[in-house]
């Protein structure tokens, strides 16, 4: 089967230019899902390309203010700090859970996509930086609470900080496994109502690029993606590889790619930075980039984001032109 290529964004502003996705070689694309309608997935089809609807779940400080008991709380009692555009949300709260998953269960049932994707679908951490902030959370009445009954262990303290300091110095490991576990429920969860609404729509995962050995395994600590319980409800991770974001030598796309395809057994489908944020992304550098994506390990890949593509029409050109060649190859 041909290897995905896909971007992220509503093709709209492809469309408006004159363009289509066929003769870019594009055969995928992923928008947030209130981009995504009836006559876009019609069109998109119409010229050879899936598309997936992007639901974004535990993030945004405009929930919180809405609903304060979502806002997440770190050991030393207080409030996590918004870092830039970023709050994450505090993911154990059953109503908030059950209201996105009826979300889900609306949009299939109305849109007729071909696949999900899963968005910020972690604890909090904004990682996506040079020097990432690593804190811990969300020490909440509600997750101490739950905590406390899955594992049986007795939290004593009279302060939340007490609290926490007791978990994370005595329970750390405990801790660490329920924080997975809240993350690989809810999507199992998700897989359920998916398979309920539409059966056979694939979901796909966006991965935070870490390691076990980077950050004192905050993967799991912090992050709470446990990637091999997580395959077992997903079909397709892609990892957030934006090297430039993150300080990251090319070669770190590749190489993350494979190491998580062995890790899941799962395909692997890259999702990578054609955006100059944090620093320009030459030309040269992008197409070194579509290199390490189409590797052997890879399923394909996904390009954040289309706009930037458009912005800069000789990355949109080198798009075409590494398909191309790459379908070449492939016959």
């Amino acid at each position: 089967m041909p290897k995905t290529v896909g971007f992220y964004g509503s093709p709209v502003g492809l469309w408006e230019k004159g363009l289509s996705l066929r003769e870019l070689g594009i055969n995928t694309v992923v928008a947030g899902k209130d981009a995504v309608n009836q006559e876009m997935v019609d069109r998109c089809h119409a010229e050879g390309a899936k598309v997936y609807g992007d639901f974004s779940f535990f993030v945004g400080a405009d929930t919180a203010e809405k609903h304060p008991e979502l806002w997440p709380i770190g050991e030393d009692g207080k409030r996590l700090e918004p870092v830039e555009w970023y709050l994450g949300l505090c993911p154990t709260y059953e109503w908030y859970r059950q209201e996105k998953l009826q979300e889900i269960s609306d949009f299939l049932k109305l849109t007729p996509v071909d696949g999900i994707y899963l968005d910020f679908i972690r604890w909090p951490c904004h990682w996506e930086v040079l020097q990432p902030k690593i804190e811990q959370s969300c020490f909440c009445d509600n997750a101490l609470s739950l905590f406390s009954a899955a594992t049986g262990i007795e939290i004593h303290g009279h302060t939340t900080r007490q609290k926490a300091s007791q978990i994370l110095r005595h329970h750390l490991d405990a801790w660490t496994n329920w924080k997975a576990e809240q993350i690989t429920s809810f999507v199992r969860d998700v897989r359920r109502v998916v398979e309920e609404a539409r059966p056979g729509t694939s979901i796909g995962l966006f991965a935070v690029p870490w390691k076990p050995d980077e950050y004192d395994d905050a993967i799991a600590r912090i992050i709470g993606q446990d990637f091999p319980a997580l395959a077992q409800y997903v079909d397709v991770f892609s990892p957030m590889v934006y090297h430039a974001m993150c300080g990251r030598e090319v070669g770190w796309v590749g190489d993350y790619s494979a190491w998580l395809a062995e890790r899941t057994g799962k395909p692997i489908r890259p999702i990578v930075q054609a955006t100059n944020d944090t620093r320009t992304v030459s030309p040269e550098e992008f197409a070194q980039i579509l290199q390490q994506a189409l590797a052997p390990s890879t399923d394909g890949l996904i390009i954040f984001t289309l706009d930037a593509l458009l912005n800069e029409p000789e990355k949109l050109e080198i798009v075409r032109k590494t398909v191309t060649e790459f379908s070449r190859k492939e016959d």
